[in-house]
């Protein structure tokens, strides 16, 4: 007579496509989860960059230095996420095309950079001059 069950392989067989299956659906749960932060923190971001360049627009020609360069400062309170630096370059570096002003006696190339865990940086990306 035959005894119906499942056999010890059979067992193991089930469980290695039932792991299987749920390290797929760990995967894409894990996605959803992490994608869901992505708009915020990028719109967030974005706002923080523009504020920073507005600042530094409003700001006399000779006073737009790099800030916080290798080390972004943290923001408090609501966005203590994020962080920010801005860097400030040659036209002769970024776009040689545009004219030449090793010195930046005229022109600047200033970056405003926001950071985030969720999607690195927002950089802001504009030139000043000193008319």
């Amino acid at each position: 007579m035959r005894k119906s069950g499942f056999s010890l392989i059979e067992t193991v067989l089930v469980l290695v496509i039932i792991g299987i299956s749920f390290l797929g659906l760990a995967v894409a749960m894990h996605n959803a989860l992490t994608g869901v932060r992505k708009p915020e923190a990028l719109s967030s971001a974005t706002a923080l960059a523009v504020k920073e360049a507005e600042r530094l627009i409003n700001t006399s020609f000779d006073y737009v230095i790099s800030e916080n360069l290798g080390s972004p400062q943290s923001y408090t309170g609501d966005f203590s996420g994020y962080s920010w630096e801005v860097r400030v370059n040659s036209i002769d570096d970024v776009q040689p095309n545009l004219g030449s002003d090793p010195t930046m006696d005229t022109y600047k190339i200033v970056e405003v950079r926001v950071y985030h865990d969720a999607i690195d940086y927002v950089a802001i990306i504009f030139l000043i001059n000193d008319f």
